[in-house]
């Protein structure tokens, strides 16, 4: 695996890892009369994935409530004016000269394949690495309207069941814009790696409907930007989140269904961790 594309690839559009026969982890934090059930979100997906396991459907149907990251209806206008204020290219950003011109050669032959080759210069590198990703993600067919956030979204309105955002737009946008502390490096290898992607996308989603968290949470271990060479761009996108988010989840009375990246769950700092210093039982719940 290479090193910042990788973690772009989990990080964001997460998911896990393991054999054709099994099905995704749904879990059960449970103290007292809480219950969460904590379900690892593909982002992107295609239909495929679907139908989930009917047990799991069950779960979500007598939960009181969703709990998700954020609600991306919610995006407002000035959500909107925030994004571009963060993104937007400074006016002497030369891409070619911060690049070199082997590299900028082949960033413009990969914006001409996606249709992105008018925006080169309209964004800062950080984000421009993001839109590559998103958008060679898209062009293999996997869309965000098929992904568990807007699935369990749509269910939940039509049940009238109430929804949960951990974060607010305009937070998880500052959260992102945590990478233009690497967007160099982000942006190099995401030029370097575009051929590997279709590959190693088509992987990770198998792995996730397979339902190994053993091996998702390697994928997080073992790039460099885990194991301490950048530290504070992991915690920003990763950790803290989960600490923020921890305020609300331990608090939830009731049945509650949680839908969120499925990095977020494991390890040291993961959310099944943080649930279980705080008392809570953890068990895997069988599809």
């Amino acid at each position: 695996m290479t090193r910042y594309l990788k973690s772009l690839l989990t990080l964001f559009y997460i998911f896990g890892s393991a054999s054709s026969y099994a099905e995704p982890v749904l879990w059960l934090a449970q103290k007292g009369q809480q219950q969460l059930y904590l379900f690892g979100s593909v982002h992107l997906a295609k239909p495929d994935i679907y139908p989930l396991p009917s047990r799991y459907l069950d779960l979500f149907d007598a939960s009181v409530r969703l709990v998700i990251e954020t609600d991306v209806r919610n995006f407002s206008a000035e959500d909107q004016k925030l994004m571009l204020s963060l993104v937007r290219a400074d006016a002497d950003q030369d891409l070619q000269a911060l690049l070199g011109d082997a590299r900028f050669e082949q960033l413009q032959q990969i914006a001409q394949q996606l249709g992105l080759r008018g925006q080169l210069q309209a964004y800062q590198p950080w984000y421009l690495a993001m839109l590559i990703s998103m958008q060679q993600i898209k062009s293999l067919g996997y869309r965000a309207s098929e992904g568990l956030d807007l699935h369990f979204i749509h269910r939940a309105s039509d049940q009238q069941k109430r929804i949960v955002s951990l974060e607010t737009p305009a937070e998880q946008i500052h959260t992102l814009s945590s990478l233009e502390s690497i967007e160099l490096e982000l942006l190099t290898q995401t030029i370097d790696d575009f051929d590997k992607v279709p590959e190693l996308f088509g992987k990770l989603i198998q792995h996730w409907q397979g339902g190994n968290h053993q091996a998702l949470y390697q994928l997080l271990i073992d790039d460099p930007m885990y194991q301490q060479e950048q530290p504070e761009v992991i915690n920003k996108l990763l950790f803290e989140r989960n600490r923020n988010w921890m305020d609300t989840l331990s608090t939830l009375q009731g049945r509650s269904f949680i839908v969120v990246g499925a990095l977020h769950l494991y390890g040291e700092q993961g959310l099944l961790t943080l649930l279980k210093e705080q008392d809570f039982s953890i068990s895997e719940v069988t599809p």
